[in-house]
């Protein structure tokens, strides 16, 4: 027999904000039980559908991941009751149901001092009364601090904390001396849902960059693209999206008082409502590396399962011709745990057919696609060329073409021929 909760949690799904905290929770209840992975996905599949908004095939496998990760660190720490967790990129919540004490551990790391992190503490405490403490730096493995915490805490809540604490550094310290595991890659032969988000521009696994000069159109596109599979209807002609995605504009160029009348011209111009469907856009600053933990909370708050990075230039924190910068920026990008489209510049040799800087972007991009454009003064329209350049994962695709006219409240996209263009037709072979 299962608990209520399971039951319902089976039957209902789980509501926004409250998904990634369930499916876990199922996820280590099922692995409790000595249930095998493949089976506890097909069990939870359908929870994963009843959720608002549903969860994806990726995002219900990284928990079941996460709870089997778990599952090891609590045998190597020797915990017989643990605590209930939850990964959010790099922030971990422990949950101690009885007596009501959550701590959100945060900024996990070794140094020549011990194990420090910073913790946020929230508790029910006596009397149902909420409180909190932190967030405050915290050396997991100093005996001293742990005593001087332990004696803090008491004051306000009269909890056990000496046995928390124990805990908690006890199921820290085998996080990171396990890292991730090792995995049978006999459980990964069948993909986790579609290769493709949009087929042939978006992938579901890694990153695409999509570059070219100033002014070619590249950040309409990439919002198109993410309105395209926020709604589940075709915006670019002939390219129909995958259903199940929610994405987020992740921008340093520009600001939401110019995306959003875009946006809104886009919706009209293919027909649908401009009010209907969330469509998030964040503002960033700085390099990508320091908005990691900020946008790893947004995507698993809000059930991301793509962002648009506009643009690569300014959010690699340097200057992109230099490897080290666009190292940096690919490390961060895989910390977030989605795939991307970025939107990058173009080489100063326009024949390299490479984005803007090392050549670390085209290597550790799994596909790119250059966008070159054609447009006459007075037409109020503009003709887009995009060319396959590189596909690690597929083969290459015939170009695209789109013809992207701009009307008073509206933006119609629509398919173009790139034999008419004068300029664009020479691109191909």
């Amino acid at each position: 027999d299962q608990p209520h909760w399971v039951t319902d949690s089976l039957a209902g799904g789980a509501p926004e904000g409250s998904r990634n905290t369930t499916a876990h929770r199922l996820a280590g209840y099922f692995r409790g039980k000595g249930i095998p992975r493949d089976v506890i996905a097909g069990i939870m599949g359908e929870f994963a559908e009843r959720c608002t908004p549903p969860m994806n095939v990726r995002e219900l496998y990284q928990a079941i991941d996460s709870a089997q990760r778990y599952a090891l660190q609590v045998a190597a720490a020797g915990i017989s009751d643990p605590p209930l967790m939850e990964e959010t990129g790099e922030s971990i919540a422990y949950t101690w149901e009885t007596p009501g004490v959550t701590i959100l551990v945060e900024h996990l790391h070794r140094n020549n001092l011990g194990v420090q992190c910073e913790i946020t503490i929230t508790s029910l405490g006596p009397g149902s009364t909420k409180g909190m403490h932190g967030p405050v730096h915290y050396n997991l493995t100093s005996t001293s601090g742990r005593e001087t915490l332990v004696r803090y805490l008491g004051k306000r809540w009269e909890i056990d904390w000496a046995e928390i604490l124990e805990t908690l550094t006890r199921l820290c310290v085998a996080h990171l001396r396990m890292g991730q595991p090792v995995k049978d890659l006999r459980e990964y032969t069948h993909r986790a849902g579609s290769q493709w988000a949009m087929r042939p521009l978006l992938l579901t696994e890694g990153p695409t960059i999509l570059f070219g000069p100033g002014g070619t159109g590249k950040s309409l596109l990439g919002l198109a693209m993410m309105l395209s599979l926020n709604t589940g209807h075709t915006i670019l002609p002939g390219l129909t999206p995958e259903p199940g995605h929610r994405g987020l504009y992740c921008d340093w160029e520009d600001t939401e008082y110019n995306h959003g009348p875009r946006m809104a011209h886009l919706m009209v111009g293919a027909g649908l409502d401009s009010q209907g469907d969330f469509t998030h856009h964040i503002k960033c600053l700085g390099p990508l590396e320091d908005n990691v933990e900020h946008l790893r909370q947004k995507i698993s708050a809000l059930g991301i399962t793509f962002v648009v990075i506009d643009s690569a230039a300014y959010a690699c924190g340097g200057e992109p011709d230099k490897v080290q910068f666009a190292m940096q920026f690919f490390a961060a990008y895989q910390r977030l745990g989605v795939p991307a489209l970025i939107i990058a510049h173009q080489t100063k040799d326009s024949k390299a057919q490479m984005p803007f800087g090392s050549v670390a972007w085209h290597n550790s991009a799994r596909a790119t696609w250059e966008v070159k454009h054609q447009q006459t003064a007075g037409d109020g329209a503009i003709t887009i060329g995009l060319f396959h350049r590189k596909a690690n994962n597929s083969e290459k695709y015939k170009p695209l073409a789109f013809r992207i006219a701009f009307g008073l409240d509206q933006i119609i996209i629509g398919k173009a021929n790139l034999l008419k263009s004068t300029e664009l037709s020479k691109e191909l072979s």
